[in-house]
C-alpha cells in the first residue's frame, strides 16, 4: 500500500535532476518519473517467457509510424512536453539490444528520431546528461549494435548510398544526442577558463598578415572571416567536446569501425559541401557523416580532411590565375607565401624563410612565434605540394 501511494504521489510530479561537474550545475525538469519507469520495466520483463513481447514490438512499430507522420506533417513537438517523454520511455526498454527489436522495432524508431527538431533534441540530451555513465554507455552500445547490424546485413543498389538509409542516419543523430549528453554531463572547464582562453587567442594571425595589403601605409585591419560551422545541438547546449575533460562515456565508445569502412568519403564530402551552402540551398542536401565526426575512425577523418584541403587549394589556384589575368599579369599580393625549401628540411627552411620575410610583413616575427602552430597547415599544403625541391 505504501509503495502504491508513493507511485501515485510521484507519477504526475515534476522531477528535478541536478548534476554537478567542476562547479557547473545543470537542472532539468522532466514530467516523468524515470525511476518508476525502470521499476515497471524490471517487473514486466521478470515475467517468464515474456508473453507480451510480440505485442510490445507491434505497438512500438505503430507508435513510431504515427510519430513519423506527425513530424512530417506538422510541428507537433514544439509545445508538447509529453512527446519528449515518449522517447525517454522507449529508450528505457531493457531489451532494445535484442535481435527482435534490432530487426523490427528499432529501425523505424530511429527514422523517427532523425526527424526531431533541435529543440526536442536539446531536451532529450539534457535529460540523458543526468544519467550515470554506465547507463549512458548501455544506450550507446545498443545504437552502435543497430548501426553495425544494418551496415553488415543491408545491400544497397548501385544508385543508392549509405546516406540514403534513414535508419542509419537517424541512429547517427540519436548517437549525436547521446554524445553531447555525455559532454554536457561530464566534467568541463569552467566558464572563466574558457573566456580567458578565448581572449588569449584573439590576436592577429599569420593569415591576417598575408591577406593584408602591405602597400597601404604598412597597416591593416582584421578581416572578417566566415565563422566555423557549429552543430546546432552543440550551440543550444552551449558545449564543445574539446572543453570536456572527463565525459560520462569515453569518446572511443562512439566510433563505429564498420560504418567507417562502408562510407565513401568522396561522396560524403560532396554532401558536406552542400550542407555548408546557404540555408536556402540546404533543403536538398543529404546527410553527411563529416558533420558527425565522433562516429568515424581517424583514418576516415584524415581522408575527409585531405579532400577538403585539396578542394580549397584548387580554388585558391584558380582565384590566383583569374586575378593575374584581370590585373594584366602583374605581380600581386597572394593569400599565401611561395617558399622554396628542401624536401628533407621542410619545417626548418619554412621557418627560416618566413623569418626573412618578416620585415616586409609589418614585423611579423613576434606574432609568428606565437601562432605559427595554429597556421602550420597553411605552409604545408600550399608550399610542400608545389615546390621543385
Amino acid at each position: 500500500m505504501a509503495s502504491t501511494e508513493e507511485g501515485a504521489s510521484t507519477a504526475g510530479a515534476y522531477v528535478s535532476s541536478h548534476v554537478a561537474r567542476s562547479g557547473c550545475r545543470a537542472t532539468v525538469d522532466v514530467s516523468l518519473d524515470i525511476a518508476s519507469v525502470r521499476r515497471a520495466f524490471t517487473a514486466l520483463f521478470s515475467i517468464p517467457d515474456l508473453p507480451f513481447q510480440s505485442a510490445l514490438l507491434t505497438a512500438l512499430q505503430y507508435l513510431s509510424r504515427t510519430l513519423d507522420s506527425d513530424l512530417r506533417g506538422a510541428n507537433a513537438f514544439s509545445c508538447r512536453l509529453d512527446y519528449v517523454n515518449i522517447f525517454l520511455i522507449v529508450m528505457e526498454i531493457p531489451v532494445l539490444d535484442s535481435l527482435e527489436f534490432l530487426e523490427s522495432a528499432m529501425p523505424q524508431f530511429c527514422k523517427t528520431v532523425g526527424l526531431l527538431p533541435v529543440s526536442v533534441q536539446t531536451q532529450l540530451a539534457k535529460v540523458w546528461s543526468t544519467f550515470t555513465g554506465d547507463r549512458l554507455k548501455q544506450m550507446v552500445g545498443c545504437i552502435q549494435q543497430l548501426i553495425t547490424v544494418r551496415v553488415v546485413t543491408s545491400h544497397w543498389p548501385q544508385s543508392a548510398q549509405l546516406h540514403d538509409d534513414e535508419c542509419i542516419t537517424g541512429a547517427a543523430r540519436l548517437l549525436k544526442m547521446l554524445y553531447y549528453a555525455s559532454v554536457f554531463g561530464g566534467r568541463r572547464d569552467p566558464a572563466s577558463v574558457l573566456a580567458a582562453e578565448a581572449a588569449a587567442i584573439n590576436h592577429v594571425t599569420l593569415r591576417d598578415l598575408l591577406e593584408a595589403d602591405a602597400a597601404i601605409e604598412r597597416t591593416f585591419e582584421r578581416k572578417d572571416r566566415p565563422s566555423n560551422w557549429v552543430d546546432p545541438l552543440a550551440r543550444e547546449l552551449a558545449v564543445q567536446a574539446i572543453d570536456c575533460r572527463d565525459p560520462l562515456v569515453a569518446f572511443d565508445e562512439f566510433v563505429n569501425e564498420s560504418l567507417s569502412d562502408a562510407i565513401e568519403m568522396d561522396k560524403d564530402y560532396t554532401h558536406y559541401r552542400a550542407s555548408m551552402m546557404p540555408e536556402a540551398a540546404q533543403a536538398s542536401a543529404k546527410f553527411s557523416f563529416m558533420l558527425h565526426p565522433f562516429l568515424l575512425t581517424t583514418a576516415v577523418k584524415n581522408l575527409g580532411l585531405f579532400y577538403d584541403n585539396r578542394i580549397r587549394m584548387i580554388s585558391e589556384r584558380r582565384a590566383s590565375v583569374l586575378q593575374n589575368i584581370y590585373d594584366g599579369g602583374q605581380a600581386i599580393s597572394l593569400p599565401y607565401l611561395r617558399l622554396h625549401i628542401q624536401r628533407d628540411q621542410i619545417v626548418n627552411d619554412a621557418l627560416v624563410n618566413v623569418r626573412l620575410f618578416a620585415p616586409t610583413l609589418c614585423h611579423v616575427s613576434r606574432e609568428f612565434c606565437i601562432i605559427h602552430a595554429d597556421d602550420l597547415w597553411l605552409f604545408r599544403y600550399y608550399n610542400t605540394s608545389s615546390f621543385d625541391g
